[in-house]
């Protein structure tokens, strides 16, 4: 768990701090402990939608070198590599530091359609 800072609002949504906008942590639940400590349950699953999933056109396939990570296989192909979670979540990896190896396959969503596919997941996941 990620220990984060929390107020509420005058309309009485929390308000998390710590978090940068455009953090991808702020897709998680926030938790409340019995201490009153509010914390991010970073282990919330999300799967892609199979309207998503089984458009191949959305998609470029990749296999992994000896050499690659999520975080440069981001680089590479959308030119930042704090974007990594899109490959992992895109291929359904559910720990991003023990599912990868060389000679595996990844499905990677094709830069064109990277904009318009995360506003269609902000939206059915309410991000």
């Amino acid at each position: 768990m990620i220990k984060i800072k929390q107020s509420i609002n005058d309309t009485g949504k929390l308000i998390v701090s710590g978090l940068q906008t455009d953090s991808r942590l702020q897709m998680f639940n926030i938790l409340k402990d019995t201490d009153n400590e509010f914390y991010l349950n970073i282990f919330k699953n999300y799967t892609l939608p199979d309207s998503i999933s089984d458009n191949e056109d959305l998609f470029d396939t990749y296999i992994v070198d000896n050499d690659d990570w999520w975080d440069n296989m981001s680089s590479h192909f959308y030119d930042a590599s704090t974007l990594w979670w899109v490959i992992c979540f895109v291929n359904n990896i559910k720990n991003p530091f023990e599912e990868i190896y060389p000679g595996m396959t990844v499905r990677i969503f094709k830069k064109e359609y990277y904009n318009e596919i995360i506003k269609q997941l902000r939206e059915i996941f309410k991000l």
